[in-house]
Order: C-alpha cells, then sequence, then structure tokens
C-alpha cells in the first residue's frame, strides 16, 4: 500500500547532486543493491587463565565470522562490497567474551549478486558460531535494491539537459555510482508499471566528499537541475 501511488505515476525523476567529481550531467544515474546487517554472538564467561576450557568464546567467532566474510569470493558478473565497520566486545583481558557483536553490510552491482553474498556470510556466521560452540543471532539494518533506468526517461532528461543551455559534452547517458539509493524502490515501482523513471545526477566537485563535515560543491549545478526538471516536465506536457 505505501507504494500504490507511485504504481500510478507516468514518470519520476529522483535527483543527486555530486556522485561524479566534475561538472557533467547523468541523465541515468544507478546504484548498488545493499544488505545491512548487527550480528551479535553469545557465548559463555569464563576465567581466560584459571578455566579457559569452560568458556565458550564469542569474540574468537566474531573474528572467524569477519574473516571468512572478507575471503568471499568477489563476484564475477559485476561489481561486489563488503565490509564490517564496527566490531565490540565488552570484557576485561582476563575474561572469556560472552558477547561479541558487530555490523556488516554487502553490496552488489544487482541484487542478484547482493543475495549471493547474503548467502555466503549467511553461511559463514553460522560456521563460525557452530566452530566455537556460541549462539548468533543476524538482525537486518536495512535493504536497498538495485533499479534500471526508462530509456524513455533517459531519452526526455537528455533533451531537458540541451533545452536548459548544456551542451552534448556535458551529457554521461549512464553512471554506475558504488554507493547505494532508497530512490530504487520508487523507480521500480514506476518502471513495473508502465512508467518512465531515471535518475538525474548533477555532478560537481566537492569538497570533503560526501558525508564529511567540510562536504561543500558548486553551487550554479542547482540553478541547472531547476532548469533541467523545468525543461522536463515541459516536454512530457507537449507529448502528452
Amino acid at each position: 500500500a505505501k507504494f500504490d501511488v507511485f504504481k500510478q505515476l507516468e514518470y519520476l525523476v529522483p535527483l543527486h547532486l555530486g556522485i561524479i567529481n566534475e561538472r557533467k550531467v547523468v541523465c541515468g544515474l544507478s546504484f548498488l543493491s545493499l544488505k545491512s546487517y548487527k550480528v551479535t554472538f553469545s557465548g559463555r564467561n569464563a576465567h581466560a587463565a584459571v578455566s579457559p576450557e569452560t568458556g565458550n568464546n564469542a569474540i574468537q567467532a566474531a573474528c572467524t565470522a569477519v574473516t571468512g566474510i572478507y575471503g568471499i569470493p568477489r563476484h564475477g558478473g559485476g561489481i561486489s562490497r563488503m565490509n564490517i565497520g564496527q566490531l565490540s566486545s565488552n570484557n576485561p583481558s582476563n575474561v572469556i567474551s560472552d558477547h561479541a557483536e558487530f555490523e556488516l553490510e554487502l553490496r552488489g552491482e544487482n541484487n542478484a549478486i547482493c543475495d549471493y553474498l547474503h548467502d555466503r556470510a549467511s553461511s559463514v556466521i553460522k560456521g563460525a558460531a557452530l566452530m566455537h560452540g556460541v549462539d548468533v543471532t543476524v538482525e537486518s539494518q536495512g535493504d536497498y535494491v538495485s533499479a534500471k533506468n526508462s530509456n524513455k526517461g533517459i531519452a526526455i532528461l537528455k533533451q531537458a539537459i540541451l533545452n536548459a543551455g548544456l551542451t552534448e559534452d556535458a551529457i554521461i547517458e549512464h553512471h554506475l555510482s558504488s554507493a547505494s539509493e532508497d530512490a530504487t524502490f520508487l523507480m521500480n515501482e514506476v518502471n513495473k508499471h508502465s512508467g518512465s523513471a531515471s535518475y538525474l545526477c548533477l555532478g560537481s566537485p566537492t569538497v570533503g566528499g560526501h558525508h564529511h563535515p567540510d562536504f561543500d560543491f558548486d553551487e550554479d549545478m542547482l540553478l541547472y537541475g531547476v532548469k533541467i526538471l523545468w525543461e522536463y516536465i515541459q516536454h512530457i506536457k507537449s507529448i502528452n
């Protein structure tokens, strides 16, 4: 029900600024599919010197899983990425760890590659828990899907960009970003129901880079964005 309104749309143009570090405009920006998780291992405490054999080491299981996940073969069908951004176990040095957790993200050029990484990572995590005699829970932290850009939408955007005063050499028709994006859910709903959704990117050199405290960009690209969207609307009004 939450996507019903997007099933009715004829056109959709999500927009992002930056991404590519040059003043170019992308008519069809694509993103990686993503799955993220919190993985928690639960073991049994024991004194690390007096009776280590009675413990079940959660941090050892977590480290085994981390090493195994980074050892998953990359996929020949496209980009695959994996990262563990945080690993923690709040135990003193003389105690076998009863609790350890990490946060994991997996990204693929398409949904099938991301599913492949998920299946392999799940096997690694379960195997690490079994190896060290601990329990494990895997909690989803969010998913993002990949989406195709409508060829019709790309063609309309390209004409709108030219009408906005940019030249042909400023236009890139397709670009794959290594980031992920939630607007892809909306694009898929529009494109699946006979609409045209294509992602517009206003490329710009950025200071600091995305998600950095010093982030900055060429602000005149915002004006081009307004012009392009205006020309896009005028074009679809003329063909409908």
